[in-house]
């Protein structure tokens, strides 16, 4: 705990920590599932309830998360991702990417994270096991069709 100026030095309950951010950082997520539950979460997206923000109200996307014209494809989430073009400003990258994509605990290369979140209680936070897969995808050309 540390002293407040108005609490004439007194300890209070204020709580510093440090946090760190990545700044001008860029994400692609590639969803997989059933075509309706795929329809209702970009409509969610693009029309949604509250204002979008990661994690904090000040952080706010500086484009949209989903293109105009851009939607559901029925295609597997790796073809996507094999495909897809190159999002950032400058000059591509010549290495390869690396991507982290959910899979049976089965299936070969399978990884365990426990990760999932059960509760989000601040009481009692659970998180439960999930397999994925590490792997790298090569960046498509600049001519390759774009989406977010």
């Amino acid at each position: 705990m540390a002293p407040c100026p108005e609490d004439q030095g007194h300890l209070t309950r204020t709580v510093i920590s440090e946090r760190y951010y990545l700044a001008d950082a860029l994400f692609l997520v590639v969803l997989e599932g059933e075509v309706n539950m795929l329809d209702r979460v970009a409509a969610a997206v693009r029309s949604p309830h509250w204002p979008l923000s990661f994690g904090r109200k000040a952080y706010v996307p500086a484009r949209p998360l989903l293109e105009p014209g851009e939607g559901p494809e029925a295609q597997p989430a790796e073809e996507i991702l094999k495909r897809h073009r190159w999002l950032g400003e400058g000059p591509q990258p010549t290495e390869p990417l690396r991507t982290v994509v959910e899979c049976s605990p089965g299936m070969a290369g399978a990884e365990v994270r426990y990760d999932q979140p059960v509760s989000f209680s601040a009481n009692d936070r659970r998180f439960a096991a999930r397999a994925v897969r590490i792997g790298e995808v090569v960046l498509t050309s600049e001519g390759a069709r774009q989406c977010s």
